[in-house]
């Protein structure tokens, strides 16, 4: 079947450390019951809401980022903070976003990112996050700045009515939003294409673990300190997404980028002194980190997607 298909040109392209099993065991979590979603959706607002680390080493976008040194030895080798406006960069130019796009942004956290994208193309621009202290610092911050953006409050896993009775978007963003409720996926993925034109396209960036699940470390060091319950492999992103009614149009394995940053964070953390809320240093955490994704059993992934 087609879908086997795909399976295994994943299997192929990804690292093959990645793939020991060809179960993909997370397949069966992709629906939550409401209760669930709604426990998970005020965990994950209250862990943002609170935590003052990010500030510090990551500046207003705090996601990791893309070192195009990595992918294109030729290119000049840039700094963690100059990483997330490297990756936003890349994302609107694999997924064709330009100034007459209309883009839904899912989880846009500060708002931050979002905004750039707009500034950059002239796009217009739609923040969504379930923090509400993000989406009023979003406002604030931007929203005030540009007339082409607005922010709003909601769930991905349902969408505010305001959205899907309104103009439908060319175009869906997330960055390393999905991780945070892996196992709602499927309910990701039937609310973005509610809203998405007919060959709307879907642009993702999120972290991935091996098809095994959690090894010790990753869990220790990745899914503890983040408050991840479970993450998807390779494998599932592109069945969820296929079975939702999405072409994958493209796909590439980041890992390296993330073991990159990771690795630099670390003796950035260290200098600071940080200290993660279980009491471990962080520059700890950082360099454990990085070598998950170096072994493979974390992944970072880029997918472009099209709406059929």
């Amino acid at each position: 079947s087609n879908m086997s298909m795909m399976k295994s040109i994943f299997r192929r392209t990804v690292n093959p450390l990645f793939v020991k099993s060809t179960q993909t065991y997370s397949m069966r979590y992709m629906s939550t019951s409401n209760l669930a979603k709604d426990q998970l959706e005020s965990d994950v607002a209250s862990y943002y809401g609170k935590n003052a680390n990010y500030a510090g080493l990551f500046g207003t976008n705090i996601h990791f980022g893309y070192f195009p040194h990595i992918s294109d030895p030729s290119k000049k080798v840039i700094t963690f903070p100059e990483s997330g406006d490297a990756l936003n960069k890349h994302m609107i130019d694999i997924a064709g976003i330009n100034e007459s796009s209309n883009v839904i942004d899912f989880g846009c956290g500060v708002g931050g990112p979002i905004f750039d994208v707009s500034q950059q193309t002239g796009c217009s621009a739609t923040g969504l996050d379930i923090t509400k202290e993000f989406i009023d610092q979003a406002n604030e911050k931007f929203g005030s700045k540009s007339e082409k953006v607005n922010y709003i409050q909601g769930s991905i896993t349902n969408l505010p009515t305001e959205l899907k009775q309104g103009p439908k978007f060319s175009h869906l963003f997330s960055i390393q939003c999905i991780c945070h409720i892996a196992q709602c996926f499927n309910d990701v993925c039937r609310e973005a294409a509610s809203v998405l034109d007919t060959n709307g396209i879907m642009v993702i960036n999120d972290f991935v673990v091996s098809e095994d699940g959690p090894s010790d470390k990753a869990k220790a060091h990745f899914y503890d300190r983040l408050h991840f319950t479970q993450l998807l492999s390779f494998a599932d992103f592109a069945e969820t997404l296929t079975n939702n009614g999405f072409d994958i149009i493209k796909y590439e394995n980041c890992s390296q980028h993330a073991k990159y940053g990771y690795e630099i964070l670390a003796p950035q953390a260290e200098q600071a002194q940080m200290i993660s809320e279980d009491g471990v240093k962080l520059s700890k955490h950082y360099q454990e980190t990085s070598g998950c994704f170096e072994r493979g059993e974390l992944g970072m992934v880029v997918v472009v997607a099209r709406k059929k």
